[in-house]
């Protein structure tokens, strides 16, 4: 799930067997044009790591169980 400055948007999307992960969203951008928004990475042990991106961005996002 990634919270921009509208809201909670929701990536749907599959972990495969050996932990990576593919979501995405595709949505209309203002100016009525496909906009999508794409996350790619890996679950492994009790850490997550990959980016986020979207036309306009990327992000690189690090998830960890302490």
């Amino acid at each position: 799930m990634f919270v921009p400055d509208e809201g909670a948007l929701v990536l749907e999307g599959e972990v495969s067997a050996d932990g990576a992960v593919r979501a995405g969203r595709e949505t209309a951008g203002a100016d009525r044009r496909p906009f999508s928004q794409v996350f790619e990475g890996r679950i492994e042990g009790g850490q997550g790591a990959g980016v986020y991106g979207t036309p306009r961005c990327r992000y690189r996002v690090e998830l960890r169980r302490d």
